[in-house]
C-alpha cells in the first residue's frame, strides 16, 4: 500500500534521510576518532615504558661509573658525593614511574623487579666500595679492588641490560603495530569520511529528484487543467495522492464542475430568455445574439452576426441612436435608450435598450426589451386623458354652467322639489369634474408636462391664500382656522404650495367635527421651512399612515361617498412636494386627531429671481380601495 505523504512530510524526509545518513557517519567517525586517541595513548604509553627503562639504565651507568671513580686514588673531588645521590635519587625516581606504567601488566612488573633487585645488589657493592678508607692496604691493593667491584657492577649492568632489553622489546614491537594501526585508522577515517559525504549527496540528490519529479509533474498537469479549462477542454483525470497538491486539484476539478454547472445555466437563461441579449463590437456590429431575436425581430442570430445594428433602425430614431452609443464608448458607462426598428417581416417595434460598455472586451452589451405593448398602453393612456379633456370634461364644464344658471333663476323660479334635485346634480357634476380635473393632474405630473415655477416666495402668503380658499366650508362647520406663520421666504413654486396648503386644509375640514379648530402652522427646521396642518378629527390608524398617500386611497370607503373625495389629492401632494426635494408625512393618534405635515428647501445652489423649471416625477399607484 503507497504512502499517502503530504508535502509537508515528503519536505521532511528530504531533510531527515540526509541528515540520519549525516549523523551515522559522525558517530562513525566518532568511534574511528576514538580508537585512534587509544591507540596514541597505548602508543604514548610505550614510549613512555621504553624512555623510563632506557633513562633507569643509563642513570644506573652513571652510578656505576661515578662510585667506581670515587674509589680510584687521585679521582676524589669534593662534589662527587652530591652527584652521586643525585644519581641515585634519579635512579629512584625513574623506579617509581615505572611502577606506575607497569602495573596493570604482570609480566613487565616482574622484569622490573628483577632489574630492582639487581640494582640494589649493585648498589650494596658500590656502596661497601666506599666505605673503605682511600688508599687502604695500599694503592695498588685498592685498585685490585675496584677492578674486581668494577668487574661485578659491569656483568650487573650486562644483567639489567639484558632486563631492560626483555622490558621494552615488547612495548617496541607494540609501539611499532600501534603505528601501523594509526595509519590504517587515518585512511580508514578519510574513507568513511569521503563515502559519506558522497553518499549523503547521492541520497539527497536521489530524493530531491524523486519528490521533485513527482511534484512538478503533478503541477504540470494542474497547470494544463488551467489552461484546459481556459480552453473550454476536457479535463485530465484527477491528480493521485493526498496532499496539498492532490487536494488543490481536486478543488479545481469541483470548481471547474460548478463553473459548468453555472455556465451551462447561463447558456439556458441566455438561450430561453424572452429578452434579446446580444454583444455589439464597437462599430455597432452584431458579434453574438440568443435566440430570443428570431422571436422578437424575426432574423436567426446568424443573419443578423456581422451587420449593424443602425440597419435595423427606423430612420427617424437613427440620429439618436448613434449618438447614445457613441456616448456610452467614450465615457466607458452604461445607458438605456429607446428607439424602433425594422422587423424581418418590415414592421417596426419600439425596444429598450440597456447598454453597457466593456473597455476590457471592446464590446457593447446589450438586453434588449420589446416596449411595443407598453408604447401602446401609454398611447392608450394618452386618448384616453385626451377623451376626457375633449369628450367628458368640456361637455360637463357646460352642463355645470348651466345648473348654475338653473339655480340662480335665469330660467325662472323653478319648484322646490326641483331645486332639491339641481343641488343633487350640481354636486354630482362637481365630483365629477374634481376626479376629472384630478386625473388630469395625475398625468401633467408624471409626464413632467407641469413645470415648477421656482421663485422666492412668502409662506405667510402661502397660507393667506389657502385660508382664503377654504374659508367659507369652515365657517359652514364653524370651524376656526388658527394661524401661526411668521414671514418666512423659501425659494418654490408658491402656486403648487397653495394648492397642497389648500388640499390638506380641505381634508381636515371634512374630518374635523363642527365648532371644532384647525392650526395652521409654519416655522424653520435647519434649512428646510415646514408647515403643518392640525384638527382635532378622528385620527389616522397607524396601518394607514403610509398608504393614504397613495391613489384612491383614504380611511374609510365610505369617506369617498359621504366627503365626495377622489382619494387622488394626497397622491397630487406627496408629487408637488418631492418635486420641490421636501418631504409629506402625517401624525396622528386614532381618536386625537391628525398633523398633516410637509417641508421643502429654503433655497436651492443656483437659486436666482428667474422661474427654474423642474419636473414632477411619478410615483407608483396606490390600490382602489
Amino acid at each position: 500500500m503507497p504512502l499517502k505523504l503530504r508535502i509537508f512530510h515528503k519536505g521532511m524526509l528530504l531533510v531527515s534521510v540526509p541528515l540520519i545518513f549525516e549523523l551515522m557517519f559522525i558517530a562513525i567517525l566518532i568511534t574511528l576518532q576514538h580508537s585512534l586517541e587509544m591507540q596514541l595513548q597505548r602508543e604514548a604509553h610505550s614510549k613512555a615504558v621504553i624512555y623510563h627503562a632506557n633513562q633507569l639504565f643509563i642513570d644506573l651507568v652513571t652510578a656505576v661509573t661515578e662510585r667506581l671513580g670515587a674509589t680510584v686514588p687521585g679521582l676524589r673531588i669534593h662534589n662527587r658525593r652530591d652527584i652521586i645521590e643525585n644519581q641515585r635519587e634519579s635512579v629512584a625516581g625513574e623506579v617509581r614511574t615505572l611502577r606506575v606504567l607497569v602495573r596493570d601488566n604482570p609480566g613487565q612488573e616482574a622484569a622490573l623487579e628483577r632489574i630492582c633487585a639487581v640494582t640494589d645488589e649493585m648498589r650494596e657493592s658500590l656502596e661497601e666500595l666506599s666505605a673503605q678508607p682511600a688508599g687502604g692496604g695500599g694503592g695498588f691493593g685498592a685498585l685490585m679492588g675496584s677492578l674486581t667491584v668494577f668487574r661485578q657492577m659491569e656483568t650487573a649492568l650486562n644483567v639489567v641490560k639484558e632486563a631492560v632489553d626483555r622490558f621494552t622489546a615488547p612495548e617496541a614491537v607494540l609501539s611499532e603495530e600501534i603505528a601501523a594501526e594509526q595509519i590504517k585508522t587515518r585512511q580508514l577515517i578519510c574513507a568513511v569520511l569521503g563515502c559519506g559525504v558522497a553518499v549523503n549527496v547521492i541520497i539527497a540528490f536521489a530524493i530531491a529528484m524523486f519528490f521533485s519529479q513527482n511534484i512538478t509533474s503533478r503541477l504540470q498537469m494542474l497547470v494544463d487543467n488551467t489552461r484546459r479549462l481556459t480552453a473550454g477542454e476536457t479535463l485530465r483525470p484527477e491528480v493521485s495522492g493526498s496532499d496539498e497538491i492532490a487536494a488543490l486539484d481536486r478543488v479545481f476539478h469541483d470548481m471547474a464542475d460548478a463553473l459548468a454547472d453555472a455556465s451551462a445555466k447561463e447558456r439556458a437563461i441566455v438561450s430561453y430568455a424572452q429578452e434579446v441579449i446580444c454583444c455589439l463590437d464597437a462599430d455597432g456590429r452584431f458579434t453574438r445574439l440568443n435566440p430570443a431575436s428570431e422571436k422578437v425581430w424575426g432574423f436567426k442570430a446568424e443573419e443578423l452576426i456581422g451587420k449593424s445594428v443602425l440597419e435595423m433602425v427606423v430612420a427617424d430614431d437613427l440620429a439618436n441612436t448613434r449618438s447614445a452609443l457613441s456616448d456610452v464608448i467614450a465615457r466607458g458607462a452604461s445607458t438605456s435608450l429607446e428607439n424602433r426598428l425594422s422587423c424581418k417581416d418590415g414592421a417596426s417595434i419600439d425596444m429598450l435598450w440597456s447598454v453597457y460598455w466593456s473597455e476590457k472586451e471592446k464590446s457593447l452589451f446589450c438586453v434588449v426589451y420589446n416596449i411595443s405593448e407598453r408604447k401602446q398602453i401609454e398611447r392608450l393612456k394618452q386618448e384616453f386623458y385626451s377623451m376626457i379633456t375633449h369628450d367628458l370634461r368640456s361637455p360637463l364644464t357646460a352642463v355645470f354652467g348651466m345648473i348654475k344658471l338653473l339655480d340662480a333663476g335665469a330660467f325662472g323660479q323653478l319648484p322646490e322639489l326641483a331645486r332639491t334635485k339641481l343641488v343633487v346634480a350640481e354636486r354630482n357634476v362637481e365630483r365629477l369634474l374634481t376626479l376629472i380635473n384630478d386625473l388630469l393632474d395625475i398625468e401633467k405630473l408624471e409626464s413632467g408636462k407641469m413645470p415648477l415655477e421656482k421663485r422666492a416666495t412668502d409662506m405667510a402668503s402661502v397660507v393667506e391664500q389657502s385660508v382664503q380658499a377654504v374659508e367659507t366650508s369652515a365657517q359652514r362647520k364653524q370651524i376656526e382656522l388658527i394661524i401661526d406663520c411668521p414671514p418666512i421666504t423659501c425659494f418654490a413654486d408658491g402656486g403648487r404650495l397653495v394648492q397642497v396648503t389648500v388640499n390638506l386644509l380641505s381634508n381636515a375640514i371634512k374630518f374635523s367635527p363642527e365648532k371644532s379648530s384647525i392650526t395652521i402652522s409654519c416655522g424653520l427646521e435647519g434649512d428646510h421651512v415646514c408647515l403643518s396642518v392640525k384638527d382635532q378629527g378622528r385620527g389616522i390608524p397607524a396601518h394607514l399612515k403610509e398608504s393614504i398617500f397613495k391613489r384612491f386611497e383614504q380611511v374609510a370607503v365610505a369617506d369617498s361617498r359621504r366627503n365626495a373625495g377622489t382619494g387622488l389629492g394626497l397622491s397630487i401632494c406627496q408629487q408637488i412636494i418631492e418635486a420641490h426635494q421636501g418631504e409629506i408625512g402625517v401624525q396622528s393618534e386614532e381618536g386625537k386627531g391628525s398633523t398633516f405635515w410637509f417641508k421643502i428647501p429654503l433655497a436651492e445652489p443656483e437659486e436666482s429671481g428667474e422661474p427654474v423649471p423642474g419636473r414632477i416625477h411619478s410615483v407608483e399607484p396606490g390600490s382602489v380601495s
